[in-house]
């Protein structure tokens, strides 16, 4: 039987939490009528009150004028109702370039980072185990989502580099889920620039339900960006990079990590914009873990 903590963090995208009296109702209209856990202003540090969905967009779903969104999640720990659990087929190590270095082998030369599919046996084990881990999840009664099996071993390129895929085993990494919004974050790895390709399918029918879906300012790559001293492995502020793993949801609050998979613009530069779609807050972030700020609540309201 596999464990299911084991999995959890890598594999699991939280969709939809059983925290329905936080959630925005159909009729709310005012700020009181939003839970507080996602009730202020900014990607950025800040206190005044601003709803997390606008008031006009409320008012039109009062009105029966937008769905009901299948997506709300503000945290990592409520009960779950429906997540995206990644898959291991067709994965392979991300394609041998500075991006890759950087994030996954900071301590290796780039022609001694392994190439090619993962081994067959990895790959049904890892799916064996995931089917257990779905079958933990169904039995709860939880809805569980797939991404589509991609052609990783297909070549894509820009006109600066060529690339590889890489897998569809975190969707966690791709895909940041706060409220009723899905974010596709600018990915640090060259070979992940297409993975969420594979989830097209599911972001339109989660965009048909009323879910908010944006993207990030999509990062070019370049060499430079990762031009950096490797035994402290951080891509240069030349443009925003990270990861959603990068993201710790933790009711009114978002907290940052500056890492191999985040530089510090990726937290920064983003904040006037998201700042008006999230109504969240981040915290101070460091080099090595994300400090709290004292506004920071690690329980979201009874």
């Amino acid at each position: 039987m596999v464990d299911p903590v084991r999995h959890w963090q890598a594999v699991v995208l939280m969709l939809r939490v059983a925290s329905q009296s936080y959630r925005p109702q159909a009729s709310c209209d005012t700020d009181k009528e939003f839970p507080e856990s996602c009730a202020r202003d900014g990607w950025g540090i800040g206190s005044a009150p601003e709803p997390s969905i606008p008031t006009e967009r409320a008012d039109l779903r009062g009105k029966g004028l937008i769905p009901m969104s299948l997506v709300w999640s503000c945290n990592e720990w409520d009960p779950l109702e429906e997540v995206i659990v990644g898959n291991a087929l067709h994965a392979r190590f991300p394609t041998s370039d500075p991006s890759t270095r950087l994030a996954e082998f900071p301590d290796r030369p780039l022609e001694d980072i392994p190439q090619g599919p993962f081994p067959q046996r990895i790959i049904e084990e890892t799916e064996e185990d995931l089917e257990a881990f779905i079958a933990v999840l169904t039995q709860l009664g939880i809805t569980v989502k797939r991404p589509e099996t991609w052609p990783h071993e297909a070549r894509f390129s820009t006109i600066h580099w060529e690339s590889q895929g890489f897998y569809n085993y975190c969707p966690r990494d791709i895909l940041l889920v706060i409220g009723d919004q899905i974010i596709e974050t600018p990915n640090v790895i060259r070979s992940r620039a297409q993975e969420t390709f594979s989830y097209r399918t599911l972001m339109l029918d989660y965009l048909k339900s009323g879910a908010r879906w944006y993207s990030a300012p999509r990062p070019m790559l370049l060499d430079s960006l990762f031009e950096v001293d490797l035994t402290r492995p951080t891509p240069r502020n030349h443009e925003p990079a990270f990861d959603a793993a990068n993201v710790l949801r933790l009711g009114q609050d978002l907290i940052y990590l500056v890492s191999s998979t985040g530089n510090e613009l990726g937290g920064n530069g983003c904040r006037p914009s998201w700042a008006r779609l999230s109504g969240f807050t981040s915290s101070k972030m460091s080099t090595s873990a994300a400090t709290l700020t004292r506004h920071s609540r690690p329980c979201g309201p009874a």
